[in-house]
């Protein structure tokens, strides 16, 4: 458990870009851009398992046993979204973005800005978190329960690769430092701070 959010249990964490995407929240949080972050706080059932009875007979000495039962030949789907944040008002226009906007969500193939929905004075957003380079093809099939999810339930999830994301917003202070000691983490984009972003964004704003 950590003192910044206390339903999230850090020693849970699946992989190593969860760890460092959660450093991303951090930030964030200290700076007062986030109220709150939960780590796989549901579990979303996709489809229903589909079964078939059975009746199986034993003939017996003297008689013959009849067992009726019931058997699943598939398997139901569910899936679980890394993390939820909430967001406060002060990130809304600069890191994230509502379904209700008139702006643009998308440039090209890429959001420019995470996309939730309100809820109250808040903002919610879901993340799945997955590696820049995915080995086994999972984000495809990730990718396929997320818009599942967004049929069924009107749930969007934001894809973030990592560290990826780390260019096109910020760079985690914890992230610069490598993860078992005090030294110099080697990084091969240009690193920029969480202030120098939001200042980018102004500028933006402010000539657009």
């Amino acid at each position: 458990m950590n003192d910044l959010f206390p339903k999230v249990n850090t020693d849970n964490f699946q992989s190593k870009e969860e760890r460092y995407f959660y450093w991303f929240l951090v930030d964030l949080f200290n700076e007062g851009y986030i109220s709150n972050v939960l780590y796989e706080p549901c579990t979303y059932d996709l489809s229903e398992p589909i079964t078939k009875p059975y009746v199986v007979k034993k003939q017996l000495k003297t008689k013959v046993k009849v067992t009726e039962g019931e058997e699943t030949i598939q398997q139901g789907l569910v899936y679980t979204p890394d993390f939820v944040v909430h967001w406060t008002q002060k990130a809304l226009g600069v890191f994230v973005e509502t379904l209700d906007t008139k702006n643009k969500l998308m440039k090209g193939q890429s959001q420019t800005k995470f996309i939730g929905r309100v809820r109250g004075l808040e903002i919610i957003t879901v993340f799945e978190v997955k590696p820049d380079f995915d080995q086994n093809n999972m984000t495809r099939y990730t990718k396929v329960k997320m818009n599942w999810l967004c049929q069924r339930e009107s749930i969007f999830v934001n894809l973030v690769k990592v560290p990826r994301i780390f260019k096109k917003y910020f760079t985690p202070s914890r992230y610069l430092i490598t993860d078992k000691s005090a030294k110099l983490r080697k990084i091969d984009f240009n690193v920029r701070t969480l202030a120098e972003f939001v200042n980018e964004v102004s500028e933006e704003k402010h000539n657009g």
